[in-house]
C-alpha cells in the first residue's frame, strides 16, 4: 500500500515534518496498517527528519496493543541511544505491553520501576497498565497495593485504574473486596463520564 505523503496531489506544497509524519503514522497504526506506519517512520529518518518521542511512542503504543513487548523494548532503547528521554507515555507503553501477557507481570513491574529510577513520575495511566498486569497474572492483592500507592502519591484514581482493580478481584473471584471496590466508587462519584 502505498502511503499518504507519497502522494503529491495530497500533499500540495506542505512541506512534512515530525508532526506530519507522527498524525499520518498514529491514523495507520489505530488502523492497524503498523507496516505502513514503520515505513513512514524510516522515510522520515532517511529524509534526515529527526522522529521526536512522540514518534516512537505511536509506535510503541501499537505494539504494545499488539502485544509485542520485545519491539516496544527495542523502541525504548533505541529512542535512548538517539537523545531522546522516554517519557511517562514510553514507559505507560512498555508496562502495558509486558501486562497484557499473562507471565510477564514480573516485567512489567520491572519497566515501573525503571520509570521511577530514571525520575519520570507515574501517571494513573501507568498505573493502570501495571494493575492491569497484576490483574492477568492473578496477583490481586500486588494489584490492590498498586492502587494504595498511586493514592498515596497522590494520584487521583481514574475509571480505568478502578475497572483494572475490580477485575483483579473478578478474576480472583473475591466478590467481598469486590463489592467495596464499587462501594467506594459510588462514594467517590466515579462514573464513566468524570
Amino acid at each position: 500500500m502505498k502511503h499518504l505523503l507519497s502522494n503529491r496531489k495530497w500533499r500540495g506544497g506542505i512541506s512534512s515534518n515530525a508532526i506530519v509524519y507522527n498524525t499520518i503514522m498514529d491514523a495507520y497504526c489505530k488502523s492497524n496498517h503498523i507496516e505502513e506506519a514503520e515505513d513512514l517512520f524510516a522515510e522520515m529518518k532517511a529524509k534526515g527528519i529527526l522522529p521526536t518521542a512522540a514518534s516512537y511512542n505511536i509506535l510503541m503504543d501499537a505494539y504494545s496493543r499488539r502485544m509485542q513487548p520485545e519491539i516496544v523494548e527495542k523502541l525504548v532503547l533505541e529512542l535512548e541511544s538517539v537523545g531522546l528521554m522516554p517519557n511517562d507515555k514510553s514507559y505507560t507503553c512498555l508496562i502495558s505491553a509486558y501486562g497484557r501477557q499473562k507471565k510477564m507481570s514480573d516485567m512489567a513491574a520491572d519497566a515501573f520501576l525503571r520509570m521511577k529510577k530514571v525520575g519520570i513520575s507515574p501517571t494513573s495511566h501507568c498505573y493502570t497498565g501495571l494493575i492491569h498486569a497484576y490483574s492477568v497474572s492473578g496477583w490481586h492483592r500486588k494489584a490492590y497495593m498498586a492502587f494504595d500507592n498511586m493514592q498515596k502519591e497522590g494520584i487521583k484514581p481514574s475509571i480505568e485504574n478502578y475497572t483494572a482493580l475490580l477485575d483483579a478481584f473478578r478474576r480472583a473471584g473475591d466478590t467481598q473486596i469486590l463489592t467495596e471496590i464499587w462501594k467506594m466508587m459510588i462514594r467517590e462519584k466515579i462514573n464513566a463520564h468524570g
